[in-house]
């Protein structure tokens, strides 16, 4: 059974109390347990009378006692003495059971008799005159009214102990699906971070059989598969960890000003990375001017490129398809057009709902989870933006309008070069997964880098003390000692102070980034990272200053 202070909590049942303590004139207690449990609520002047002079004629506690042990008649009790002093109670009832009773009182039910008064006076020790003008200002209450005063109580009540029921019901539910939430979002990542170590591993195994000339024209392309394909599957993992941050509120943006232009063309390259633009090449065309806005150039890109992975899904062979980037006014406007399916009517209220798709044929040719027009309208929300979906109906194409506030400072240009230029560096790196090690040792070495591998924390830190590198690349989920410990414990050694520590996972949550941060990582990559994303990211770390 629910404990009583849960069912009688103050915040719940004070309004309701004293407003029917100031209708009917009579002060209010709950009772549970055979003692009280809230009140007494709304003290009148001969309540108040009593408690100062210490008087309990006891009829509250003998009404209550009766209340309490009803069964399934439940009537109003009412108590009166003699002198004419009265209560009324009510059992009150939750899901069959009797958890408590309420009493109401003091009532006189005659008109006051100079000698029932005197006799209460004695009987409560207070002088005659006292209770005797307090007893005259209150208007006598009927035996029947009072009934219906406890039959009113009885109905309030059991009003209020249902209500609070369902509230905590609600609190429960919700406490429980937050933490289902919680539990969701952690598989998500774990998902992610175990779907990425394969990926990290193909994805790395296909870079150095490209780079390991000469290559067959049949080896050749069927590299190009296992790249494209391998890309795409972490676009998928991608977009559903993001759906769980950004419905969780955990997305976190990291802006600056950036030139949609380059933006665009990225989110092009990226689509003709994965080989997705073959069937039909993008016409791209970009404003003369800078379209410069302050917003996260990852997700900018993710946002045009999803939009250009719907166009190219929707569109048949011999369609077209356009980007068109350019300056309206105080805004910024992306279009992406073609000339595809088409939205049927019905659908285009819904079409950026999670899981909206067209209608799905048995063979999946068009691929996809329903996921990237929800992520591109909550992402273009984030950066205080529109999108709008437009099409004429089935068969007839669809555009997409985005608009973004204009930022008013310049931007700073972004390098081209896929392969930034670093000289060889002496590299630790730390990975259990044995496939994903090897792949990535031999890339690196490809790159005229010194690497020494490791496959757990305490091999990895023993590496770094014996022989200090440039830059430990170190995972996070390892056996023996994690990549934070490592990471902290390297940091508390004054001797390897001009180590850099990148950290490369499978944990991409923004409070698995800050966790590394914290941890003392320089910088932070997320799985599969490709060759030129870690060129990158070892040539920023190589340069930074080690605060001490």
């Amino acid at each position: 059974m629910t404990p009583p202070d849960e069912l009688f909590r103050e915040e719940v049942w004070r309004p309701a109390l004293e407003k029917f303590g100031a209708v009917t004139n009579l002060t209010v207690a709950l009772w549970a347990d055979q003692r009280i449990v809230y009140g007494p609520i709304h003290s009148t002047p001969l309540f108040e009378l009593f408690a100062q002079s210490g008087y309990e004629p006891g009829i509250f506690a003998d009404c209550a006692r009766r209340c309490l042990s009803q069964a399934q008649d439940r009537p109003a009790v009412m108590v009166a003495p003699s002198y004419g002093l009265a209560v009324v109670g009510t059992s009150l009832v939750l899901e069959g059971q009797v958890v408590g009773a309420a009493v109401a009182g003091y009532a006189l039910v005659d008109f006051c008799q100079s000698s029932a008064i005197e006799l209460l006076a004695r009987e409560a020790s207070i002088a005659f005159p006292r209770l005797w003008a307090i007893a005259r200002s209150n208007q006598p209450v009927p035996e029947r009214r009072l009934m219906l005063h406890g039959e009113l109580l009885q109905v309030l009540g059991d009003s209020i102990l249902r209500e609070n029921l369902r509230t905590r019901q609600y609190e429960a539910t919700a406490a429980e699906l937050t933490a289902e939430g919680d539990a969701k979002d952690e598989f998500l990542a774990m998902l992610g971070h175990e779907l990425r170590n394969p990926l990290a591993a193909v994805l790395h195994t296909a870079e150095v059989l490209r780079r390991a000339k000469p290559l067959s024209p049949d080896v050749e392309r069927l590299v190009g598969v296992v790249d494209r394909q391998t890309r795409q599957l972490s676009l998928v993992a991608d977009d559903l960890l993001d759906v769980a941050r950004i419905r969780s509120r955990k997305n976190v943006l990291v802006r600056r000003p950036v030139d949609l232009r380059e933006i665009a063309q990225d989110a092009v390259n990226t689509v003709h990375a994965i080989g997705r633009d073959e069937a039909h090449p993008i016409s791209v065309s970009l404003s003369t001017e800078p379209v410069v806005v302050y917003g996260d150039a990852l997700r900018l890109a993710q946002v045009l490129g999803n939009l250009l992975d719907n166009a190219l899904k929707y569109t048949p062979l011999g369609g077209r398809i356009e980007l068109h980037v350019e300056r309206s006014g105080d805004h910024a406007q992306v279009r992406v057009r073609d000339t595809g399916s088409g939205i049927e009517p019905k659908l285009l209220p819904r079409i950026f709902e999670v899981f909206s798709q067209g209608k799905a044929t048995l063979d999946r040719s068009r691929g996809g989870l329903g996921l990237g027009l929800a992520l591109v309208k909550a992402l273009v929300e984030q950066h205080d933006g529109t999108v709008e979906a437009r099409s004429a109906g089935a068969g007839r194409g669809s555009e997409f309008l985005i608009q973004l506030p204009i930022a008013g400072a310049a931007v700073d240009p972004i390098s081209e070069s896929p392969f930034p230029m670093i000289p060889p560096l002496r590299i630790v790196l730390v990975e259990d997964n044995a496939d994903a090690r090897e792949a990535l040792r031999e890339l690196l070495s490809m790159d005229g880098h010194i690497v020494e591998v490791a496959a757990d924390g305490l091999a990895g830190l023993r590496a770094i003390h014996e022989h200090p590198p440039d830059v430990a690349i170190v995972d996070i989920g390892l056996p023996l000692l994690d990549g934070y410990q490592l990471a902290e414990r390297v940091r508390a050694d004054a001797g390897l102070g001009t180590v850099r520590l990148l950290a490369l996972t499978g944990y991409g949550q923004p409070k698995d980034i800050q966790r590394a941060e914290e941890a003392g990582f320089d910088g932070h990559v997320i799985k599969p990272v490709d060759a030129a994303q870690l060129a990158r990211s070892l040539g920023v770390v190589v340069n930074l200053p080690r605060v001490k």
